[in-house]
């Protein structure tokens, strides 16, 4: 049985890769670097959840724990979508509003960021314990 640090471990290389994907895109899109930072493409978020989901599939199988991760990632990827979307569409009509930009609009996510967010993060899990195990 893998040591939980594999877990924490795979959380981190998924973040790391996400980050970079982040900064490729901004700078292939918009011609500027951006390596994190609230919404944007990919979703952290949901990578690093689906990681984290996916790594206790592998090491623990459809186990007690894989359901609550899977519970969770579930209520951060609703979060990302909907809540976190929400909240910035609202920003966006409130600087309208006032003429200015005082709220922060980009604070959630697209159907499509989420998806390649998860992508990565179950990627990045299976090549990880592929490559351990």
């Amino acid at each position: 049985m893998p040591s939980p640090i594999h877990i924490i471990l795979i959380v981190i290389l998924t973040e790391v890769v996400s980050c970079v994907v982040k900064g490729l895109y901004y700078w292939r899109v918009y011609g500027r670097l951006m390596f994190w930072g609230d919404g944007g493409m990919p979703s952290g978020h949901s990578a690093s959840i689906a990681a984290v989901i996916t790594g206790l599939y592998v090491f623990d199988g459809f186990s007690l724990l894989f359901v609550f991760g899977f519970c969770w990632g579930v209520c951060v990827i609703w979060d990302a979508l909907n809540v976190r979307r929400q909240v910035g569409l609202q920003a966006a009509f409130l600087n309208k509003v006032y003429k200015r930009k005082v709220l922060k609009e980009d604070s959630g996510h697209t159907l499509y960021e989420v998806v390649v967010g998860v992508v990565i993060g179950v990627v990045v899990a299976l090549v990880y314990t592929a490559i351990l195990f």
